[in-house]
Formats: structure tokens, C-alpha cells, sequence
């Protein structure tokens, strides 16, 4: 017990004159004592710069804070967005599924007559599953988060020049 309260006696005597040595001729430049050497004159621009650094570091610490902390508010973001995606292209998909049945066969008059109506209706539901196709398609490019802009084919795809 007595040799820590010595060890500790021992280290606190020296970190005060550690202390004392250090800080005094800091202190006689900063305060520009009449009676500070040369030596202590000469420590005031290393003082200030590093002062100066030490206020660098800590604006850029905090920066660098703000800015992770903008980081993850954005990915939480991104992470929910992609949520959102999935469910859009999963409910795309799913009235896309709907869109390819089949329309009932409508019997009219003649032969012709019929045959003309079905064709129509063919021809109607083929756009149909085409526009609920090319919908989903841009939807989910538009979505994936893939440079669709830069890439002609897919803004295409996207925008629908036609």
C-alpha cells in the first residue's frame, strides 16, 4: 500500500513539474512578459499556430459528425426507398399477371363480323398487356437506381419516346 502511495506521489510530483516546465515559457510568450528570454519570445507563433490547428481540428471534427450523421439519415432513406421499389414492382408484376387473361369471345352476326371482333379484342388486349408491360419495365428501371439518364436505351425505355 505504501510503495502505490509512492508511485502515485512520485507521478503526480513529476506531472506537475512536467506541467510547470512546459506551460511557463508558453506563458511568459502569450502573456509577452518584460522579463520572458528570447527563447520564450520565440514560442508565441508556434503557440498561435498550433492553437490554430487545434481549432482546424475540431470544426473538422464536427463536420465530419454532421456529416455521418446526414449519411445515415440518407441510407435510412435509400434503405426505405428500395423497400417502396420492391412493392411497387411486385404489385407491377402482379397487374401485369392480370392483364394477360384472356377477353371472352364476343359472338355477333355474320362470320366476318366475328371474326372481326375477335381480332379487335385480341389487338385491345395485346396493347393492353403491352402498356402494363412497358409500365412495369419503366417502373422498375426508373426505380433500380441505375443511371437510366446517361444510358439511351434505357431512358427509352423510361421516358417512352414514342
Amino acid at each position: 500500500m505504501q510503495l502505490l502511495e509512492a508511485r502515485v506521489a512520485l507521478s503526480l510530483r513529476d506531472s506537475i513539474v512536467e506541467s510547470v516546465v512546459a506551460a511557463q515559457p508558453i506563458l511568459m510568450a502569450v502573456h509577452r512578459a518584460t522579463h520572458a528570454s528570447p527563447v520564450e519570445r520565440e514560442l508565441l507563433p508556434n503557440t498561435e499556430q498550433r492553437d490554430a490547428a487545434a481549432s482546424r481540428a475540431v470544426k473538422t471534427c464536427s463536420d465530419l459528425q454532421v456529416a455521418q450523421g446526414h449519411l445515415a439519415e440518407l441510407e435510412v432513406e435509400s434503405l426505405g426507398a428500395g423497400r417502396r421499389n420492391i412493392q411497387l414492382a411486385s404489385d407491377a408484376l402482379r397487374l401485369a399477371g392480370k392483364a394477360n387473361k384472356p377477353e371472352p369471345k364476343v359472338v355477333r352476326g355474320g362470320r366476318l363480323e366475328n371474326e372481326m371482333a375477335v381480332l379487335e379484342g385480341q389487338v385491345k388486349a395485346s396493347h393492353r398487356r403491352w402498356k402494363v408491360m412497358k409500365g412495369a419495365a419503366s417502373a422498375i428501371v426508373a426505380g433500380s437506381g441505375v443511371d437510366w439518364v446517361q444510358d439511351e436505351r434505357l431512358r427509352n425505355v423510361v421516358l417512352d419516346p414514342d
